[in-house]
């Protein structure tokens, strides 16, 4: 290599390097302009910058607990993917502790709106009795409205077996209390509320 040439050489490679720090200095200052949005309470910042965090960037280094207090302020303005996320985020103790009751009461705000992911999830947990008193009824009430929305129905079929179980049981019980009520009052009161229960379960099971 000529001293011409030399000197070309290292002029380009200051000219590259320069280009590269007033891009990380712009990007920086993207990031840091991002923060400020969110903090101000721009919803599509504060979704930007959760996502950010919770996956790790050069300029958002991991860190689940932002990303967890960026969810939530983006879930309690009513985004409903944010309410999912951070029903996951408690789920999980995802950059807070875990909170079962907590997660159950996020997903259950975010299915109302409309996330189906949230609806499989609320199922499961009523399903369960995580976070939240075992219903099937409910299981399978929330489970019927995902696959109707398009999700899939993996714990549907479980939940309404469990249910016509349930069934089942009360078509039993009516058949002794049937027989109660001859003798007993409070029998038939019993067993008039069964077959309230019964008819109210019933519709949503094939």
């Amino acid at each position: 290599m000529t001293e011409e040439e030399q000197i070309r050489a290292e002029i380009e490679a200051e000219m590259r390097a320069k280009a590269k720090r007033q891009a990380d200095d712009r990007l920086r200052k993207e990031a840091e302009e991002l923060i400020k949005a969110a903090d101000a309470g721009d919803l599509e910042s504060q979704i930007k910058v959760a996502k950010n965090y919770k996956e790790g960037t050069r300029y958002f280094p991991q860190d689940l607990t932002k990303a967890f207090h960026y969810t939530q302020m983006a879930a309690e303005q009513g985004h409903i993917d944010s309410q999912n996320r951070l029903a996951h985020f408690y789920a999980d103790g995802l950059g807070v502790e875990k909170d079962q009751t907590t997660a159950f009461e996020w997903f259950k705000r975010s299915a109302e709106l409309g996330s189906i992911n949230s609806m499989l999830m609320l199922g499961d947990y009523y399903m369960n009795g995580c976070g939240t008193e075992v219903n099937i009824y409910l299981a399978t009430e929330w489970l019927t409205k995902a696959k109707q929305e398009g999700g899939v129905d993996t714990k549907l079929a479980n939940a309404k077996n469990i249910l016509k179980q349930q069934i089942q049981q009360y078509q039993e019980a009516l058949l002794v209390l049937d027989q109660a009520t001859k003798h007993s009052y409070g029998s038939c009161l019993l067993g008039r509320e069964l077959y309230i229960d019964y008819r109210l379960h019933s519709y949503i099971v094939d």
